[in-house]
Formats: structure tokens, C-alpha cells, sequence
């Protein structure tokens, strides 16, 4: 099972699994129509992953959903699935979700003009199912994802979940792969990138590290590590 805030390398780390760990390449998404789920209702969700578990599933499962939704039923995933969540710098993170938003052609989040406005501007729209509740601003709403599955989790949830810098899968990618099949356990697998423009979400990107830069300012990166900065710092980005 793979979870992420979207735009974190989702689909890079999915494709990845799938390309060298002889997975399918369609994954079990979650967050639209493959699966019907009642999210606020905690015996549904635990309904669905106790049938997922005992299917010998080809696909990996995806979901974008804050840690509030399974925080009832965590223990019980964990003892099923192997979880890993990948997270990514926010800057290149709110780039690249600005772009998709503006992409899409219906109500996913706040279009805005540049993304100065959109840093600031209050989740809205489509992105709203993955969140229980409304937060001030798209960089809070990162932040609110990033210490609930990740930062203030409890050290024993910590130790069972696979955590995945997208930047170390990006410039270490044997190694990060490698560093993945011991921990999940696969000791048979060849190493394969998967191309960057299959099987992704548009719009596609190049994915690069520090692409931020292009688009966000000084003043602009101030104003980010004003907001989310102790956040930043803990999970290795300055």
C-alpha cells in the first residue's frame, strides 16, 4: 500500500514497485471509483481491507487520504499490508499541484494566477475528500498530512511503516529499491525505472528536485518556512 499528499512521486514509487518487483502497473486507487468506501464510517474501511487481504493482490494499493480516515483501523493494516509512504519536498509539492489544479478542467482545488496566491489560498473543491476536516492553507494542509502519518506517529506505527524520500528514490534509485525489497521482504527482483511519462497523472512532469525554483521566490520560500518551517526541518528539508 502506498500513501502519499499527492503529487509526491505517487505514481514514480507505484511504477517502480511494478516495474521491478513484477507487480501490476494498474493500481488499487482508492481515492476514486475501484473501491466503494463510506471513509467516515470505520467498520467499512475495515470491511474492504480485511476482503483486500485475503486476495493474493497483483496491484499496489494507492491512497492520498490524511491519517485521520484509518487512525481507528492502523493497527490492523499494518498487521496485512506493508505501508509505505512517500513524501517529497512541499515547495516542489505545491509547484507541481498548482500546475495539476490549473490543468484540470473542473473544481480539484483553488485556481489561482501564481502561486504566491496559491500557497496561501484554503483547500477547496474536489481535494476536499481527502481531508476530514478544512484547514487554513494548502501548506498546512501538507503539513497536517506529513505529522500524521509520519512525524508525531508513534514511534511503534513508525517502525512498520516503509518511509520513501522521493528525492533519494530519484537520484538513488538502485539503491532506494533495493533498501524497499529487504524491508518488504523480496529477495527475487530486477531492477527496472519505469519510464517517467507512463502511467503517471497529468500533467507530466520532468520530476526533478529543486524545480521549485522557477516558480517560487525568495520571498515567496521565506513565506513557506514562516508557515510549515519545524515541519520542514524534521523530515530533512531546509
Amino acid at each position: 500500500m502506498v500513501v502519499s499528499h499527492e503529487r509526491s512521486g505517487t505514481h514514480f514509487l507505484i511504477n517502480s514497485i511494478s516495474c521491478s518487483f513484477n507487480y501490476s502497473r494498474k493500481s488499487l486507487d482508492l481515492d476514486h471509483t475501484d473501491v466503494n468506501i463510506n471513509y467516515y464510517a470505520s467498520e467499512n474501511i475495515r470491511s474492504i481491507f480485511k476482503k483486500l487481504s485475503k486476495v493474493h493482490l497483483a496491484n499496489v494499493i494507492k491512497s492520498h487520504h490524511s491519517v485521520d480516515f484509518f487512525n481507528e483501523i492502523l493497527e490492523e493494516i499494518l498487521n496485512d499490508f506493508n505501508l509505505l509512504y512517500i513524501y517529497r519536498d512541499p515547495r516542489d509539492v505545491m509547484v507541481s499541484l498548482w500546475k495539476q489544479i490549473r490543468y484540470w478542467n473542473w473544481h480539484e482545488g483553488p485556481k489561482t494566477e501564481t502561486i504566491k496566491e496559491f500557497l496561501k489560498s484554503a483547500p477547496s473543491g474536489r481535494m476536499m475528500r481527502y481531508q476530514q476536516h478544512q484547514l487554513p492553507s494548502l501548506l498546512h494542509r501538507w503539513e497536517h498530512h506529513i505529522r500524521g502519518w509520519m512525524v508525531d506517529a508513534d514511534e511503534s506505527f513508525r517502525q512498520k511503516v516503509i518511509y520513501v524520500k522521493y528525492e533519494d528514490l530519484n537520484s538513488s534509485f538502485n539503491s532506494t529499491i533495493k533498501a524497499i525489497a529487504k524491508q518488504v521482504g523480496i529477495y527475487s527482483f530486477s531492477i527496472v525505472r519505469p519510464k517517467p511519462s507512463e502511467n503517471v497523472v497529468p500533467p507530466v512532469s520532468k520530476g526533478e528536485s529543486g524545480g521549485y525554483s522557477e516558480y517560487i521566490t525568495s520571498e515567496d520560500d521565506q513565506y513557506i518556512k514562516s508557515m510549515i518551517g519545524r515541519t520542514m526541518n524534521e523530515i530533512g528539508y531546509q
